[in-house]
């Protein structure tokens, strides 16, 4: 459940953050949405260090985590550079376009190695 609050957090605050006219209040609500999903991440590391070594290749599933959360810095990173006028929309959504593409397939490939390795044991 903390983790569902904090998602909420981070969607609203960041989504408010981008669209008050206020930039000191756009940045405090973007930066509290930042710090909302670093709680997301904590929950979920908890929760994964509970559980990890109890399933059956839990390197593969850490791995799929760690691509995960690596992507959301980088997704992070290009979009307070096109709010801050350092990359212009027409970037942000060229970056968004390839790299969203390519983790779907990323983990869409753990995924199968996981259900095609786990199967045979």
């Amino acid at each position: 459940c903390p983790q569902s609050a904090a998602s909420a957090a981070y969607c609203w605050t960041c989504f408010l953050g981008s669209v008050v006219l206020d930039p000191w209040m756009g940045w405090t609500l973007n930066a509290l949405g930042c710090f909302s999903y670093i709680l997301v991440v904590v929950d979920e590391v908890c929760f994964v260090s509970d559980h990890l070594l109890a399933t059956t290749m839990p390197a593969l599933k850490g791995y799929s985590i760690i691509v995960k959360e690596h992507m959301f810095v980088f997704y992070t990173g290009v979009w307070l550079m096109g709010l801050g006028g350092f990359a212009s929309s027409y970037a942000c959504q060229r970056f968004y376009t390839v790299t969203d593409v390519s983790l779907k397939a990323t983990m869409a490939f753990l995924l199968f190695l996981y259900l095609m390795c786990g199967a045979q044991k």
